[in-house]
């Protein structure tokens, strides 16, 4: 399976607008970084797409519209990418082959330094279909978010996870930057006593996109 899988494989400084996407149910299959329009987005504003009636099946970063959109410009204030009045009905789902958590979501599978702004999620009916991954974060529109913005954005009808996903929100699966805030509880409610960690090797294995594991060492 390739990377960065879409109608558009990669976009950097790209504008897309006005597009409809309809499989008829055909999957639209990738490894990491799968969306239906574009499978990584940099520096990217989508406005008015419609996807409809869609399987997005990928591993690590999948979503409904854009597998992972960032930015060049990281600082914590910079928002370089756009999605905007989108809708988007659709199975997605990833299989989660790699050692790292993933980010599953309706519209996307990470947004980092974005604003996303009036999308409308529902998941295609009937036994099986919804928006889940295994040992991922999954969201009803984003799975992670890292210094990103929603606004009126909706699940508005649809199944989101599964009981072997990591974390499952209705709209956000998880943020970069909650491991430190629960790993510092833990870590405050083990004062005078012992704070043993089972496997303490594996937060820095397979590190990636997103060192949740690294979050918690730098924490500890």
């Amino acid at each position: 399976r390739e990377e960065a899988v879409g109608l558009f494989g990669k976009t950097e400084g790209a504008s897309i607008s006005n597009l409809i996407i309809q499989t008829d149910g055909n999957t639209i299959e990738g490894d990491r970084y799968t969306g239906a329009l574009v499978g990584y987005a940099v520096d990217t504003t989508i406005r008015n797409v419609k996807v409809q009636n869609c399987k997005v099946k990928g591993n690590e970063f999948v979503g409904g519209i854009v597998g992972f959109i960032t930015s060049d410009n990281t600082n914590a204030n910079e928002r370089g990418g756009v999605i905007e009045d989108v809708s988007v009905i659709a199975d997605v789902f990833s299989t989660n082959e790699s050692n790292r958590r993933g980010g599953i979501g309706g519209v996307a599978g990470k947004a980092m330094n974005t604003i996303i702004a009036d999308a409308d999620v529902k998941t295609n009916t009937g036994a099986g279909k919804h928006i889940y991954g295994r040992n991922d974060f999954v969201g009803g529109i984003v799975g992670i978010v890292e210094n990103a913005d929603l606004y009126n954005t909706y699940l508005t009808s649809g199944e989101i996870g599964s009981s072997d996903s990591y974390a499952v929100g209705g709209l956000v699966g998880g943020y970069v930057g909650q491991t430190a805030i629960k790993t510092q509880e833990m870590i405050d409610k083990a004062m005078g006593g012992i704070l043993f960690i089972d496997e303490a090797y594996a937060l820095t294995h397979g590190k990636g996109e997103n060192d949740f594991g690294q979050e918690a060492v730098d924490t500890i």
